[in-house]
């Protein structure tokens, strides 16, 4: 079972919904970094924070100082290693219907540089080619008018974060929260909104959603970095098992062939056939670079 975010930085946590949410998930155990830009509201709500046993760090800084908001995140960060964003006060980046998965991670670079850097390094040790352009961002998922069922993400970076937006051509919906079950927490992420989680640490899922207006669309678009990315050969490599992939998935004498086979069967990759097919279209030497186990494989057949 998931635990509850130990590390949670809160903005706009003077008043309103931040203080709110601040009161309500201080406890002990619980590190709350809060900021607002009225400090002596702010400095009341970390007493009372305090009082309920969380510790607590505040900084005073306006969400529209990027220099000054990224080295109070740095610094926070360092000490208690954050597991939640909660902002309630921020400046909206164009990630709209007319903007671009780089302008996503413009903001991803802007609110939290440090966790973006950290991404990035880890997207730079792969080919760009698997990338989205001029981003850390490896996997996008698309959910149209559609309700996932709870789930773990065990793939995106820990030390990053993937993040979640959403597009809609009409405001009139309700539902499709994003819930975390085991630790009794949601989330109404809203058009324009723009939320940063580290989608690996727990079970999460979607309520129901509920179109008031047939026509409604909600897209949900989920940008983050792949950690088995760091696995991958080179482009070539693994379009060549990609190919080697649909040739047997196509083949209708293959041993393992059934209805619907999608070319995927037991040890397929320390097979005689996808040595001969790895051979066949990239050479020797670069088949035994990623399988240095085929060439005692190879010497084994000879000899029978």
């Amino acid at each position: 079972m998931s635990k509850a975010p130990q590390s949670i930085v809160i903005t706009g946590a003077s008043s309103g919904i931040g203080r709110a949410l601040a009161l309500e998930l201080a406890a002990p155990g619980v590190s709350l970094g809060l900021l607002g830009r009225q400090e002596a509201k702010l400095t009341e709500v970390a007493a009372l924070c305090q009082a309920k046993g969380a510790v607590v760090q505040v900084g005073c800084v306006d969400v529209t100082d990027a220099t000054g908001l990224a080295l109070w995140f740095k610094g926070f960060d360092e000490v208690y290693p954050i597991d939640w964003v909660l902002a309630n006060a921020g400046v909206t980046a164009s990630i709209g219907p007319d903007g671009n998965l780089e302008k996503l991670a413009e903001a991803f670079k802007e609110m939290l540089p440090w966790r973006y850097g950290n991404q990035m390094r880890a997207a730079q040790k792969v080919d760009k080619r698997f990338l989205v352009p001029n981003t850390p961002f490896s996997t996008i998922t698309v959910n149209r008018n559609f309700r996932t069922a709870a789930h773990y993400d065990p793939a995106n970076m820990d030390d990053g974060f993937a993040n979640i937006c959403v597009f809609s051509n009409s405001d009139s919906y309700r539902g499709a929260y994003l819930v975390f079950p085991e630790i009794g927490y949601a989330c109404n992420i809203r058009p324009g909104d723009l939320l940063f989680v580290n989608n690996m640490a727990g079970l999460h899922g979607n309520t129901e959603l509920i179109l008031d207006d047939p026509n409604a669309e909600r897209i949900s678009i989920i940008a983050f970095f792949h950690e088995g990315m760091l696995t991958l050969g080179s482009w070539e490599y693994e379009q060549t098992r990609k190919a080697f992939v649909e040739q047997c998935r196509n083949d209708v004498n293959h041993p393992y062939y059934k209805p619907r086979f999608n070319g995927v069967y037991p040890g397929m990759w320390t097979d005689k056939a996808w040595y001969d097919f790895c051979e066949a279209k990239l050479g020797r030497a670069e088949l035994l670079k990623m399988h240095p186990e085929a060439e005692q494989s190879s010497i084994e057949s000879f000899f029978g």
